[in-house]
């Protein structure tokens, strides 16, 4: 009777865990972030009423009953996963500005153009979808619910990928800069030599 709320409550339920095994591997303070976890003992207190119900340990409730309790543990997995894409989301994005912090835009634009031709914008236009995204979250059926989770967690990953993408080059930015930095020593010690040789040859003119 249950199977097809099951389906949904599973399969935003694994989703869940994979953003949070995702949090938890990229960002230390993931496991501080109780709120998922709540939804989901929140949820499991509804599921244990609701199989109440069924197996007949309850009397005296409405014919709905478990219906009602099967669809707040939806309610609360689709919240669990939205808190876990939010936060896991908004860290993405800070990590993708702190890991080029040390770079001006100047140097970005010659050594990392897809930066502020590609990156930058997709990571602005993926910000703007998971705003909209967000004023979606009311619970609504069940296939529309499994719709928006299915979108915000491409949502997730395409972040992801760009979070890849920056620090894969961030290394290769700090050889880049380093080597600059040595040209331009190389050429401010070359610059103090000449000035020493000039002005040692105008000493002895004027000797």
């Amino acid at each position: 009777m249950h199977d097809q709320v099951w389906r949904t409550i599973v399969q935003i339920h694994q989703y869940t865990k994979e953003l949070i095994l995702l949090g938890e591997e990229r960002e230390p303070d993931f496991k501080s972030f109780l709120q998922p976890k709540q939804e989901h003992w929140h949820a499991y207190d509804h599921v244990i009423r609701a199989m109440a119900c069924e197996v007949g340990l309850l009397e005296e409730v409405s014919k709905d009953y478990a219906d009602k309790h099967y669809k707040k543990v939806l309610g609360h997995e689709y919240r669990a996963f939205f808190d876990a894409a939010d936060f896991l989301c908004v860290k993405i994005r800070k990590r993708v500005i702190e890991a080029l912090a040390p770079f001006d835009d100047i140097f970005l634009s010659l050594h990392f153009p897809e930066y502020h031709s590609r990156i930058r914008r997709q990571v602005d236009t993926i910000s703007k979808e998971i705003a909209g995204l967000r004023g979606v979250k009311d619970v609504g059926q069940d296939d529309e619910i499994l719709q928006v989770v299915a979108r915000y967690r491409k949502t997730v990953q395409k972040l992801l990928d760009l979070l890849d993408e920056v620090e894969q080059q961030v290394p290769v930015l700090y050889e880049s800069m380093k080597s600059i930095r040595s040209r331009e020593d190389e050429l401010r010690r070359r610059e103090e030599d000449l000035k020493r040789k000039e002005e040692e040859i105008e000493r002895r003119m004027k000797q």
